[in-house]
């Protein structure tokens, strides 16, 4: 018998082109507005579900992560830099080039539970792409003195990126390429890269999220044809940790830019879709 998958239930809904929802350790739910440069935090009581500002960045921003003590990190895609924020609560530049070569901008990013810092590099949309594949994966040690590529130059708009549970297992979604990439430490320190999924129809993978046993959710995003995506559905994909699709569900509309596990509640799914500029999320079977 096949699954039948969850149902998206919208949560909340925002402005200006959300994306990439993170809890913070703490677990608080926050969001990116991209065109708004604003992060928001979620606040979900009797009264409501609403979105309240919690900084400006004046950026145009892209990704954003905290690590394991709540020090927030963002892709500032416009500068082409990761920023963090200081003690005085303004943002400053952690990261602006490699080599001596600015970024083409930061897409996506990630924190383990050590500190050390994941992120991927591939401009705006239509500046790495099949003709010209210079997007590239990047990690920073946890004191922060080493910058490092696990990629260079060679792929296709990298976009999505996430985590197994066991840290040693990294998933970069390569949209273009319309693929999920697997990196795999082993020894610690040496990345070893190889194509996890390939997959057929809609623009490709964006964003990625693990569930606590391995299971791999792609966001397969697609360009909305009516404003609001107005009766278009996306799709979720899981994989598991073999890299086969285990069942697939249904998103309200197709333009999918974030996913997010609840820290304590690690079956609750968040979802960002940007043309409907809503959060959406449901509860997913428990898979093993």
């Amino acid at each position: 018998m096949s699954m039948v998958p969850p149902v998206l239930e919208k949560y909340c809904k925002g402005t200006g082109q959300l994306t990439s929802p993170v809890f913070s350790p703490d677990n608080h739910l926050f969001v990116v507005s991209s065109e708004n440069a604003c992060i928001y935090r979620i606040y979900d009581d009797e009264s409501g579900v609403i979105l309240k500002k919690h900084a400006e960045t004046g950026i145009y921003i892209t990704g954003f992560a905290f690590d394991g003590d709540g020090v927030g990190y963002i892709c500032d895609s416009g500068n082409r830099s990761i920023l963090t924020m200081n003690e005085a609560g303004d943002w400053m530049e952690f990261v602006t080039e490699y080599e001596g070569k600015p970024f083409k901008g930061p897409n996506s990013i990630v924190c383990d539970s050590k500190g050390a810092i994941y992120f991927t590099d591939s401009g705006p949309l239509g500046e790495t792409t099949l003709q010209r594949p210079r997007g590239s994966i990047f990690t920073i040690t946890a004191d922060g003195q080493l910058l490092q590529p696990l990629a260079h130059e060679c792929l296709a708009h990298p976009c999505g990126i996430a985590l197994a549970p066991s840290q040693s297992t990294l998933y970069v979604a390569e949209t273009m390429q319309n693929r999920v990439l697997r990196l795999v430490q082993r020894p610690a320190g040496v990345f070893h890269m190889s194509v996890f999924h390939q997959f057929s129809g809609a623009l490709g993978p964006t964003a990625l999220a693990c569930d606590a046993n391995g299971f791999l959710y792609v966001a397969r995003y697609d360009f909305a044809s009516t404003p609001g995506g107005e009766g278009e559905q996306g799709t979720i994909s899981v994989l598991s940790p073999s890299g086969y699709i285990e069942y697939e569900m249904p998103c309200p509309a197709p333009q999918i830019t974030g996913l997010t596990f609840h820290k304590t509640q690690r079956n609750l799914l968040y979802v960002t879709e940007g043309s409907t500029d809503c959060v959406y999320r449901c509860v997913v079977p428990t898979l093993s």
